[in-house]
């Protein structure tokens, strides 16, 4: 496998969790992944 599939085959197993963990629509799982990490190397 390449590293594209890999990413994509993790990009979406992740955003099928948090939609099942927060009930929210798929389109917040980019902007609430791109805050955490931002927020995660800002307090680091």
């Amino acid at each position: 496998m390449d590293i594209v599939s890999i990413v994509n085959h993790w990009f979406e197993w992740s955003t099928n969790n948090w939609v099942n963990m927060t009930g929210l629509p798929r389109e917040t799982f980019v902007p609430a992944f791109v805050g955490s990490t931002v927020l995660a190397v800002l307090s680091f």
